[in-house]
């Protein structure tokens, strides 16, 4: 046991009961013995290990700063400035390591000798070394106010780009050129410096039929960025005389329209490289000032050439035109005519241009659609001319794009879903493929459908916006939330002012509620403005059907006769001419409707996948009295996991079933169809109140 006591000799120690006398130095009377961090740091002054230390800083900051001013000029890739940080980091560890170990004497490279400060005295500096000394201090104390300064101008710089998100719109090129003819090309560098932009995914950049209404606006700057919902414009002017181009790009900031950035570029095009050399050089000058992290992946995307041959390129250029006039006004059929031509050309020119053929695959796609839905093979040169595409280059978004409509259209969800999304990590822009994944998931998942089409709708800004907020409604309507529906349909009409396209919708909704005279009166008032608009004639013979009134909806069917939208109502014909008294043209129309449900399975088609077509077979033979029938096609559509609110009404009301509505098998399924749309309601409104929708 050991205790303390002190007096002023020292201190008392009691060892197993035995006093004896320990003394222990006072501080007065202690070594001065420096501590070891201060040991340290005259070490690292005697090895001059902090003068390797401040000239090796000195010189990285000139060798960074040179980087950054010639990076641009000379084109280097992205990754550049990052690499030579990294090697200087390693350089950094390495002069400091040698600078402990070896020392330069007038005799060359020698090993430090290890010395024990506290056993020497350091000699007195001779007045040179104190000089340096000071030198160095002052060398010091400038390189950390260069290095303040830069970190304070950048953080002022970049202060936008931090609290803005780094959204970008292209805006059409002027063209200043003499010969107008040479617009297709401007709008061609345009387009590629806005799909390059597209590429690097710090940006959210809206595409160009999103950009082309802004041609020749008066608007200002800030108006635009406003209404597109970017936070940066790039404008630009160009001129092509002969094999010569000159453009002046500018970036402007939302708020104020400020000037961000801006340069001339000037280049001869006598090859494919020299066009893209400065569509990429656009793209990358844009994404260092808004510094954005370009990827090697992407970098490769936004280099790219697409074909050597400088002719090939000229006529995609112009079939690229024509396709955009067609998506900007879908009336213009002869635009796809002209495209499909101009794209063979310029592969007779270069057979393994990938563009172009993924260029036919959309212009297939757009033009037989409707023409091929009931043929074996439905749209299967869509998918021929994409997978030649990609063969050629895996890397074509659009290529994928138009592969994920082809599956959509054919009914085949999984692979739809990988080329969306094969899309978007090309081009995380890419609203198409958005709105893809939105009509996808219209009748299997409202959350997904919701949730990919408003996703759609913050990144469209174009000719087809007014589209898609009707798109947005409907399927807020069939998930039930009729509120949401209404805004966006009032939001579709704001837009395009297209009263009839929202008296359409406003009767269809009010329809799939059972509110069936509130349907007919919307029906009507459309029907007053456009007497020939079919989709109207057949919603209005629909609602006239489920009131009762079957001689006026007699009167409607027959005008929509031969028309696409019968082949979802003709066994709603057949009742209405059986109602009538019509018999023999009731039972021609039940058994054209069985033809096409049977069409539909054998083809797979959407419909039928989503087991509506068994619907829709149930109701003919019910009707018909072939009851067994009925009830098995019944329980193939009652293996859907969701069900929408119209369905209920439908299911409730439709008169086809009135044979076997009260069957106990019947009735169960029409309670199972309510309790899946009930449970899925509250689903979508627990999600909603998630998000702040609610």
């Amino acid at each position: 046991m050991i205790r303390n006591g002190k007096d002023r000799s020292g201190t008392i120690c009691i060892i197993n009961n035995t006093i004896v006398n320990c003394i222990l130095p006072t501080l007065d009377q202690m070594p001065d013995q420096p501590d070891k961090l201060t040991r340290f740091w005259k070490e690292l002054k005697r090895r001059k290990v902090i003068r390797v230390i401040t000239v090796y800083a000195a010189a990285a900051y000139v060798i960074l700063e040179l980087v950054s001013i010639i990076a641009e000029p000379l084109g280097l890739p992205g990754w550049s400035l990052p690499l030579v940080i990294v090697l200087l980091c390693i350089g950094f560890v390495i002069a400091a390591i040698l600078s402990w170990i070896y020392d330069v004497t007038p005799e060359g490279l020698a090993k430090t000798d290890y010395s024990d400060l506290d056993e020497r005295k350091i000699p007195e500096k001779p007045p040179g070394i104190l000089g340096w000394k000071i030198a160095t201090s002052i060398s010091l104390a400038v390189l950390l106010f260069l290095i303040l300064y830069n970190i304070f101008k950048n953080r002022g710089q970049s202060e936008s780009p931090e609290i803005l998100e780094k959204s970008i719109a292209v805006l059409p090129f002027r063209n200043d050129s003499p010969d107008k003819e040479n617009e297709y090309f401007m709008n061609g560098i345009m387009e590629e410096v806005l799909i390059n932009l597209q590429a690097i995914k710090d940006f959210k950049v809206p595409g160009r039929t999103s950009v082309e209404k802004f041609r020749n606006s008066e608007k200002s700057t800030p108006e635009i960025a406003e209404e597109l919902g970017v936070s940066y414009i790039v404008e630009s002017s160009g001129q092509k005389y002969g094999d010569t181009i000159v453009l002046r790009v500018q970036l402007l900031e939302r708020s104020q329209g400020m000037h961000l950035w801006g340069k001339q570029f000037k280049q001869e095009i006598k090859s494919t490289e020299a066009i893209i050399g400065i569509q990429s050089l656009i793209a990358r000058s844009i994404a260092r000032e808004l510094r954005a992290v370009i990827t090697p992946e992407e970098q490769k995307l936004i280099e790219r050439v697409p074909t050597a041959n400088l002719t090939a390129y000229d006529f995609y250029q112009q079939a690229e035109e024509y396709i955009i006039q067609y998506r900007m006004d879908p009336e213009k059929k002869a635009s796809l005519s002209k495209a499909r031509a101009l794209y063979y050309r310029a592969l007779e020119n270069d057979t393994g241009f990938a563009q172009a053929y993924t260029g036919l695959a959309k212009v297939y796609f757009y033009g037989h659609y409707v023409s091929e839905y009931f043929l074996e093979n439905f749209l299967d040169s869509v998918l021929s001319f994409a997978d030649k595409a990609l063969q050629l280059d895996n890397r074509l978004a659009d290529a994928y794009l138009i592969r994920g409509e082809y599956y959509r259209a054919k009914g085949d969800t999984a692979r739809a879903l990988n080329e969306y999304d094969r899309v978007l990590r090309l081009n995380s822009s890419a609203w198409e493929a958005y709105r893809g994944k939105g009509l996808l998931f219209t009748n299997e998942d409202h959350i997904e459908s919701i949730k990919n089409l408003l996703a759609a709708y913050s990144l469209y800004h174009g000719p087809e916006l007014p589209d898609l907020l009707r798109q947005i409604s409907t399927t807020y309507a069939f998930a039930g939330f009729y509120d949401h529906s209404q805004q966006f349909a009032e939001g579709a009409l704001e837009l395009d002012g297209d009263s009839i396209l929202y008296l359409n919708l406003l009767a269809t909704h009010e329809g799939w509620q059972g509110q069936y005279r509130q349907a007919i009166f919307y029906s009507l008032k459309s029907l007053a403005l456009d007497s020939t608009d079919v989709f109207n004639l057949d919603r209005l013979a629909y609602n006239y059907m489920f009131a009762g009134e079957f001689s006026k909806a007699l009167k409607f069917y027959r005008k929509v006769e031969g028309n696409e939208l019968e082949l979802n109502d003709l066994h709603r014909i057949a009742y209405v001419y059986s109602r009538n008294g019509m018999a023999k043209e009731a039972s021609r129309f039940f058994r054209k409707q069985e033809d096409v449900c049977r069409q539909m399975i054998e083809l797979e088609r959407p419909a039928a996948k989503s087991l509506y077509t068994y619907y829709d077979l149930a109701g003919v033979y019910a009707f018909l009295g072939e009851k067994e029938k009925a009830l098995e096609n019944l329980r193939i559509f009652n293996r859907r996991t969701k069900q929408s609110g119209w369905m209920v009404t439908l299911i409730q009301d439709d008169p086809l079933f009135d044979s076997i509505r009260g069957e106990a098998e019947f009735q169960q399924i029409v309670q199972d169809v309510k309790s899946k749309y009930t449970e899925d309601y509250n689903r979508v409104r627990a999600w909603l109140f998630e998000q702040g929708l609610l």
